[in-house]
């Protein structure tokens, strides 16, 4: 059982069942840095990921 993330054009499959936060710092991504969505919809840190789904990761960026 897993769900992917994806960050411009790569891939981190983990496991189903984590929360967003704890996938995220799995894979080395500061939570910081990126802004969660599925399905065109924004998703919060704790949000469990279930099997099969694909999260797509925007990259903040700031500026001044």
């Amino acid at each position: 059982m897993s769900a992917k993330l994806t960050l411009r054009e790569k891939e981190y499959e983990i496991k189903a069942g984590m929360t967003l936060l704890a996938s995220l710092k799995k894979a080395g991504i500061l939570p910081e840095s990126v802004i969660a969505t599925r399905d065109g919809e924004l998703i919060l840190d704790d949000e469990i990921l279930k099997n099969g789904e694909v999260i797509k990761l925007i990259s903040v960026i700031s500026g001044g």
